[in-house]
């Protein structure tokens, strides 16, 4: 046969000698083509020159098998170049995610690596046959038995195991690795195969074994502080309380008539001394909630009960400023399950605060309600009110929204840091709503039923 470069015009003339054309053959002119057709995929043509005389339906058949064979060719380049491109896909991703393959067949005890399990053993790919034998001997020598005895396991119990172990790199140097894996059996129950991954975690592991020896410090020294203010509180609670002992006994006369000075200066004394006792307790019940040491003892009572009780110890400083303090209730019969002496501090402090930060003749409304099993109170004022950059930090240990060298209302900016503590002790929430010059809002949600427990 005369065959001649490849090329196809569009006038199709019949074919003479065979007295027809097979099937899938085309004949232009003086060229005969035959598709390369796989799978209803058109891969190509086989074009050559038609004779003078024809071709016979064998030589056709045969140029049919040859574009056939063409054509399955061009399919497995095309399927090898796919799996070439999927296998280095696969490469590139175990690469960036330090996790490689393996699979060992255990019959014929060959070992087949990823290159990337390579690499976190520390060896060029396929620079050595790598045996199972040689792949135990690179684990650690302190986790040998570990991984032997997931294997074993794995083999015999049909356990697929995921631990963390040790390998020793060619240079002596140590990799944390995950392994996982798992085994595939015949039908005779024999295993035949393990497959598995492992990946190379010996960085997150050094940053959790920091993150844990950093913890285990911190937890050191938050106990040392807590003994320490603990000691300290003791310390300075006991001289105080005589001091303000002594400071009452001089008030009642018990030791003779004051003049007036001596009165004004004695008085100065046993106020000075119960504002630093109090400032006293709060770092002390801060630091127990901090240490975890602090306490709730729940118990049923009536909400309203206990606003009255918080009422009437901040009578006396309502009073001075003139300030009227109201209640709004939903229901005056709501009843919780709480530690009712921190329940009766946070109001202490919510009211107290209310009041300091409000001028005279000015209001301040204690409300609440039911609401999802929660009962929810709030402390309205008409005082001053906070920015909203302050009212983000109002809950910080010894922030104070009037940090003026005059401090005209005082304080140790603790209190609100604390009865935050007692109500997420609760596992509720505390919120504030205030505008400058308009007042302020403190609210806290709590559960209405709370099991003993300790923090």
């Amino acid at each position: 046969m005369n065959t001649k470069k490849a090329f196809y015009t569009n006038s199709p003339r019949t074919h003479k000698k065979s007295g027809g054309i097979p099937k899938g053959h085309i004949v232009l002119n003086n060229f005969l083509s035959a598709p390369a057709v796989v799978r209803d995929e058109l891969f190509g043509y086989i074009a050559l020159a038609n004779s003078e005389t024809g071709y016979t339906e064998r030589e056709l058949n045969v140029i049919k098998r040859i574009a056939d064979l063409y054509g399955i060719s061009m399919e497995r380049k095309q399927m090898e170049e796919a799996l070439r491109k999927s296998e280095a896909s696969l490469s590139n991703a175990q690469r960036i995610s330090h996790v490689g393959n393996w699979d060992w067949d255990i019959v014929n005890n060959e070992l087949y690596w990823s290159d990337e399990v390579y690499h976190i053993f520390g060896l060029e790919p396929q620079e050595s046959r790598i045996t199972y034998e040689a792949y135990i001997r690179a684990i650690h020598p302190d986790d040998r038995m570990l991984v032997l005895e997931h294997v074993n396991k794995a083999i015999y119990e049909n356990k697929p195991y995921s631990i963390d172990h040790r390998i020793l790199l060619p240079d002596g140097s140590e990799r944390i690795v995950h392994e996982q894996a798992e085994v595939t059996f015949n039908e005779t129950g024999q295993a035949i195969r393990m497959a598995g991954t492992v990946q190379d975690i010996t960085v997150r592991k050094k940053a959790e074994n920091a993150m844990f020896n950093a913890k285990l410090v911190a937890e050191a020294a938050n106990k040392s502080k807590a003994e320490f203010i603990a000691n300290m509180t003791h310390e300075l609670t006991t001289p105080l309380n005589a001091v303000i002992g002594f400071s009452e006994m001089l008030m009642l006369g018990t030791f003779g008539t004051l003049n007036d000075k001596q009165t004004r200066y004695v008085n100065n004394i046993n106020s000075s001394g119960k504002h630093l006792l109090d400032v006293i307790d709060d770092i002390l019940d801060l630091s127990k909630v901090e240490a975890g040491k602090m306490e709730l003892h729940p118990e049923e009572f009536e909400v309203s009960s206990a606003i009255e009780e918080v009422n009437i110890l901040v009578a006396s400083m309502a009073e001075k400023k003139r300030i009227e303090i109201t209640t709004d209730l939903a229901d005056n019969n709501i009843v919780v399950e709480a530690d009712k002496t921190k329940f009766k501090q946070i109001l202490y402090n919510l009211l107290s605060n209310a009041i300091k930060f409000t001028d005279q003749g000015g209001f301040v409304t204690i409300g609440g309600k039911i609401s999802e099993d929660f009962v929810h109170i709030y402390v309205k004022d008409s005082g001053i009110g906070i920015s909203p950059e302050d009212q983000g930090k109002l809950f910080n240990p010894f922030f104070q929204v009037d940090s003026s060298s005059t401090r005209e209302y005082g304080g140790t900016g603790l209190a609100l840091a604390l009865i935050k503590k007692f109500v997420e002790m609760h596992g509720g929430k505390i919120w504030v709503e205030s505008e400058v010059g308009k007042g302020s809002t403190f609210g806290f949600s709590i559960p209405t039923s709370l099991k003993s427990t300790s923090h």
